[in-house]
């Protein structure tokens, strides 16, 4: 087995973490209604609540409200 060892490469960060990193007001666009459901799934999940609207161009915008 050859191992390579690499530096400088950012770990990827979990969606569920970047929820609990939102702050109230915060908000973000997703493409899709199934990216809804699992953002509202996701966001009961660490007992954070959100408001989600569809926006005239057909995307989604979620805000963080609590």
């Amino acid at each position: 087995m050859n191992w390579e060892i690499e530096e400088d490469v950012p770990m990827n960060i979990s969606k569920t973490t970047k929820i609990k990193n939102l702050k109230v007001g915060e908000s973000f666009i997703v493409d899709s209604f199934d990216e809804v459901r699992v953002l509202r799934t996701l966001f009961n999940r660490v007992n954070r609540r959100c408001s989600i609207k569809k926006q005239k161009d057909g995307n989604y915008r979620c805000w963080c409200v609590e």
